[in-house]
């Protein structure tokens, strides 16, 4: 998928943290790994309730070209868990 194509994730899931912030990784075809600066943390409420969240990802100046991984980290200090219903791509 194109990141021009595909500027925002829609998450629908459940956060069952401490934390405040989850962590969404992408990996381009250039560089097929994942890395800090290839990512966003955005807000999350750890409740465990299923809730939608949009991330926009092309606020990222590394968020170009051909993107081939997408990866979410629940929680970056503590133990969490996270519910995953689906994962969506809008062009905004």
């Amino acid at each position: 998928m194109r990141a021009e194509e595909a500027q925002t994730v829609i998450i629908d899931a459940a956060f069952s943290t401490m934390e405040a912030e989850a962590q969404v990784f992408w990996a381009p075809v250039t560089a097929p790994q994942f890395a800090e600066e290839r990512s966003m943390l955005f807000p999350v409420f750890g409740d465990g309730k299923f809730r939608q969240y949009r991330i926009q990802l092309a606020g990222s100046p590394a968020y170009t070209g051909g993107i081939v991984q997408l990866r979410l980290d629940p929680a970056n200090n503590s133990a969490g868990t996270m519910r995953l219903r689906s994962v969506q791509f809008a062009a905004k």
